[in-house]
């Protein structure tokens, strides 16, 4: 098989303890021809530096830096202009890539025909014990499975420090709107727009768990901030729904995603009564997933019971 050249792209706020393990699982690959893009979201602790000092002169090591925070999706779309790979690696600053995943990876693409490969990821971290896999432990994947639109938009199926694509997909993820909050459900939805995703059963990576992770999933972020990227996730909604043509149940379902979040937003309880209620028909049509109804009402009721709900199911996927 003929080599490629491959570009990880990491963006990294405040990294200095991981990201270096991050950048060596990338340069530790089986696959010869890899580059590494890190691009730094203006961070106030020793990350430039740890950087710079471990791979400064390393010539398959790029490093970038913002003056300024602009956030997790800004640095991913900076990665992705400076790399320069016929293939793209997605890993974030915490995570680390198995040795074979760009081999694994590239050649899934080729066998499958695919624009995007996805795959299992290890957790680890403190007070993990055993090899726990997170695909098959939140999303019941547990064989080699072809993800299409419909599926990726009704509920995210893939791990983001999994995500390997071409760059000519690449094309139509890029650049994508910072104000969204989850980049690991446009990168593969965009992708899924060109034809199916492949989710391969194996671990790609080894996902790891700590008190800082920026995951809605994570049962220690307090309400405050678990609300705010919650709410951010209206651009993304809009963004689908600019960007593809969609049927119209699928156009419903993204306006009843919106009306729910916008209901979180609403801190008036008597008027979030009241555009909730108007919007209640949403909820009841026809191919709405029960467990969105269920999340409809619960903003509707308050964005607290919202929070417990969202940290019940955090704390049971742990």
């Amino acid at each position: 098989m003929e080599n490629e050249f491959v570009s990880f792209i990491i963006p990294v706020f405040n990294g200095e303890k991981f990201v270096c393990d991050a950048v060596d699982s990338c340069l530790g690959q089986t696959w010869p021809d890899v580059e590494v893009v890190v691009t730094d979201d203006g961070s106030t602790d020793r990350t430039l530096e740890v950087l710079h000092h471990a791979f400064g002169g390393n010539p398959r090591v790029k490093v970038f830096s913002f003056e300024t925070n602009r956030g997790k999706v800004a640095a991913y779309n900076h990665c992705y202009r400076e790399s320069m790979g016929a293939y793209i690696a997605v890993l974030d600053a915490d995570d680390l890539s198995l040795p074979e995943r760009v081999a694994v990876s590239t050649e899934a693409i080729q066998r499958h025909g695919a624009g995007m490969i996805c795959g299992d990821a290890i957790k680890f971290g403190d007070g993990i014990q055993g090899e726990e896999r997170l695909a098959r432990q939140w999303f019941e994947l547990d064989a080699d499975t072809a993800l299409d639109f419909d599926t990726l938009l009704k509920r995210p199926r893939v791990l983001g420090p999994t995500v390997f694509a071409t760059r000519e997909v690449c094309g139509t993820i890029f650049p994508m709107d910072e104000r969204m909050s989850h980049q690991d459900w446009w990168m593969p939805l965009a992708a899924a727009s060109r034809g199916p995703v492949w989710h391969l059963n194996r671990p790609l990576a080894k996902y790891r768990l700590h008190a800082a992770n920026t995951s809605r999933v994570n049962p220690s972020l307090g309400f405050e901030r678990w609300l705010e990227i919650a709410t951010r996730e209206v651009f993304y909604y809009e963004q689908v729904l600019n960007r593809f043509e969609l049927t119209p149940e699928q156009t419903d379902f993204c306006h009843l995603r919106i009306a729910m979040f916008r209901l979180l937003q609403q801190k008036d309880q008597l008027k979030r009564w009241q555009e909730g209620l108007s919007r209640a028909g949403l909820a009841l049509g026809r191919g709405v997933p029960l467990r969105e109804r269920m999340k409809y009402l619960a903003a509707l009721a308050s964005p607290a019971m919202s929070y417990f709900a969202s940290r019940t199911l955090a704390r049971r996927r742990r």
